[in-house]
């Protein structure tokens, strides 16, 4: 291909939808369908075409770290290329579903998915009430509660100040 060739953007994704999501895409005409939908009025076709070009180098570079398409990285194919597939989840990614009507394969994500329960802790259901009469009978319940409660506490800390006081009257003597 020449170098700084003119890609025909609407030619390409007619391309693609007519192969599907295992259409090859080279990189400058990834950078060129890019560009064409992320570029804004402050942009220019050059500045904006390498700026995505090194959005996609460095998508290269993680994935051959070992990341994948939902980290950030992006793999290339044996011949340099990139899959329709590929390419638009990347995008879709990176760019906010400006890309959702690329061709793609459904992808299987395998998750761990665990809940840590302790023993012993019991589960807590929130109510709310439905009419003021009800909200009413539970502020005052919960008031009653709170003074029982707070009845319990004075009494322990009496419990433990004559606990304390008789030990220490016995170590004095």
């Amino acid at each position: 291909m020449k170098r700084h060739a003119k890609i025909d953007v609407a030619a390409l994704l007619e391309r693609i939808k007519a192969e599907g999501p295992d259409a090859q895409i080279s990189r400058a005409e990834a950078t060129a369908l890019i560009a064409s939908r992320t570029m804004d009025a402050r942009d220019t076709l050059r500045g904006t075409r390498n700026r995505v070009g090194v959005q996609l180098d460095r998508a290269i570079a993680f994935g051959q770290a070992g990341y994948d398409i939902f980290t950030g990285g992006i793999t290339r194919q044996s011949s340099g290329r990139f899959t329709a597939d590929e390419l638009g989840c990347w995008a879709n990614r990176r760019y906010d579903n400006k890309f959702s009507d690329m061709p793609s394969k459904s992808r299987v994500c395998r998750v761990k998915c665990g809940d840590n329960i302790r023993l012993g802790t019991g589960t807590r259901t929130a109510f709310l009430p439905g009419d003021v009469a009800r909200a009413h009978a539970m502020i005052l319940q919960l008031l009653a509660e709170r003074e029982m409660e707070k009845s319990k506490l004075l009494r322990a800390i009496e419990a433990r100040n004559r606990a304390l006081g008789a030990r220490f009257a016995k170590t004095k003597k």
